[in-house]
């Protein structure tokens, strides 16, 4: 099953693993004139020249962006100097609350975005949970139009449009609201009502000050840890790591960054200790690759912790799938000099 691409609908920060044929398909602006023609406005702003095939399930990568943000209003674009030949964008705008933002989006999907605000439609940004950049990660757009939706950018027809419609029907546009508007478990509910009933990544709890309750993060502790790899050079952007403890999920970083030395934030709690878990490029929280390990950051109110992760070898199938006792981790804290 190929996994849905980056790339070709939002930031595209890590690599693609859809490798999608150039081209996409467009159609004249009259034809998508007036309201009431979702669909046909679906294929101009994210049209597809070739078919995807059997791909992941919209609602899993859907239910993994948080938070969403509107947009009012474009300041500016340029290319992106940290991503040379990416097709990324990097997009100032303001949102519904009057803040001021820059965020990478992918080229594609910034004509259907203008549609949007030249129509009077609204248009959100479905934001990835991986803050190791300078600037959020778009991971798709969605522009709401008066009785449908769309989601612009390369193929978002195939990997979005289609889904989510066959998924609600004629509710589409009214589910993608609540989406857009609700909290990430409602998200999940909603757009991955499969998964099992208990799984530890059920309506995942991501640890952001602009979603997480107030009173949950100030019982907590924010940990610096900086990140490293005992094989850089096989490292590459099919996966990301992501730390996590009981109260829900903290940063995560592609795993090709590991390569050069990155660094998170995390919070911790009075335990101290820390998971920490392979995921792929998309870091979808409701289908953890495996179990890398855990370390103990200890008890002091700002821990800082030099960490290694041992990828030699690694087979993502073999890992573990549970944080359980006696797992031999792959992870550990350098001695400080």
């Amino acid at each position: 099953m190929n996994r849905i691409s980056r790339l070709a609908v939002g930031a595209g920060a890590l690599a693609a693993i859809v490798q999608v044929a150039a081209g996409c398909a467009t159609l004249a602006p009259s034809e998508a004139a007036g309201a009431g023609q979702g669909a046909v406005l679906s294929k101009q702003y994210g049209g597809c020249a070739t078919s995807l095939g059997d791909i992941e399930p919209a609602g899993s990568y859907l239910a993994g962006l948080t938070p969403w943000r509107q947009v009012v209003a474009i300041r500016g674009t340029e290319r992106s100097d940290d991503h040379p030949g990416s097709a990324l964008l990097e997009v100032a705008y303001t949102d519904a609350d009057g803040k001021d933002r820059t965020a990478l989006l992918g080229e594609s999907a910034l004509e259907g975005v203008r549609w949007g605000l030249g129509n009077k439609a609204d248009v959100w940004l479905g934001i990835e949970p991986l803050v190791a950049y300078e600037f959020e990660n778009v991971g798709t757009a969605v522009v709401v139009t008066a009785d449908d939706l769309f989601f612009p950018g390369d193929c978002g027809d195939q990997m979005f449009y289609r889904p989510v419609h066959s998924l609600f029907g004629t509710g589409a546009r009214a589910k993608m609201l609540e989406v857009v508007h609700g909290t990430p478990q409602r998200a999940q509910a909603l757009l991955d009502p499969d998964v099992p009933e208990g799984s530890p990544t059920d309506q995942p709890v991501i640890l952001n000050p602009e979603t997480a309750p107030q009173e949950l993060l100030e019982s907590l502790r924010v940990a610096t840890l900086h990140l490293s790899s005992t094989d850089g050079d096989a490292l590459d952007d099919t996966t990301s790591i992501c730390t996590h403890i009981a109260e829900g999920w903290n940063d995560c970083a592609p795993s090709s960054m590991l390569r050069d030395g990155v660094t998170l934030g995390g919070y911790v709690g009075d335990v101290g200790s820390l998971e920490f878990w392979l995921m792929d490029a998309n870091a979808t929280l409701t289908s953890p690759l495996g179990y890398l390990g855990s370390i103990d950051v200890g008890k002091t109110p700002h821990p800082q912790a030099r960490v290694t992760i041992d990828m030699n070898g690694l087979d993502p199938e073999a890992l573990p799938q549970t944080a359980d006792e006696g797992v031999e981790s792959r992870v550990r804290i350098e001695p400080d000099n």
